[in-house]
């Protein structure tokens, strides 16, 4: 895509795509342009929410209208272009790999031709980025999956699956932080409290955030306050 594509999004806000698909170059060119903007606080800007491949833009009309504002954002975009360092925030996720609670591991190993402990190694092994925030409080959507692993969603989901799931489906992986239908396949548990909190929303991961796994025993899950729930 040689120049962004608006589409409007609501009165005083709009829709401002990058690319067709996402990538590691291109997240951290939105994550920048995020940061630049926060820092340069223009007076119209209301709020900016990143994702895979876009920015969504909330602007004042009252101060600027549409079509400036959308002729601002590719000025600035364009600018920016070779202002792409981003920092992410990262995070170490403990997961219980249990074939014994968690049947997907089974399947999964089936579906792949390999071993589970290779499934373990191979989920384990990948530094992933928040893309986006969605589906339910708190939950991130984290890719990009290693090709190996990568599965569809299951043909029927879930009615309810346990708080702390850690699922695959497609280039993704995440963690449910409460219990909810799902229709992806389920690895392990994490058992860290990762639902927002109550008062402010506050989620745990932010867009642009680094999640690596890290296989932990039984022992120490029950220690970190997991609960050995059978998903079924």
């Amino acid at each position: 895509m040689d120049r962004p594509r608006f589409a409007r999004a609501g009165v005083n806000a709009m829709l401002m795509t990058l690319a067709e698909t996402p990538s590691e170059t291109l997240l951290n060119r939105i994550f920048a342009m995020q940061q630049w903007l926060t820092n340069e606080k223009p007076p119209w800007l209301v709020d900016i929410v990143p994702a895979y491949v876009t920015l969504y833009i909330v602007f004042d009309p009252v101060l600027i209208d549409r079509f400036t504002a959308q002729r601002w954002m590719t000025e600035a975009w364009s600018a920016l272009e070779s202002q792409s360092i981003h920092r992410p925030k990262q995070h170490i996720i403990p997961v219980y790999y249990a074939p014994d609670l968690c049947p997907d591991l089974d399947i999964v190993a089936a579906m792949k031709g390999m071993a589970i402990e290779d499934v373990i190694t191979l989920h384990c092994a990948h530094v992933y980025r928040v893309y986006a925030l969605g589906f339910a409080p708190g939950f991130a959507y984290l890719g990009e999956l290693d090709e190996q692993l990568r599965v569809p969603r299951l043909a029927t989901p879930r009615q309810n699956i346990p708080a702390g799931s850690v699922a695959i489906a497609e280039q993704q992986t995440a963690i449910y932080p409460a219990s909810s239908p799902a229709g992806w396949h389920v690895l392990g548990l994490c058992p860290l409290d990762l639902q927002p909190t109550s008062d402010d929303l506050q989620t745990t991961f932010a867009v642009g955030d680094e999640v690596r796994f890290e296989a932990i025993d039984k022992d120490t899950f029950i220690s970190l306050g997991g609960h050995c729930e059978v998903v079924s």
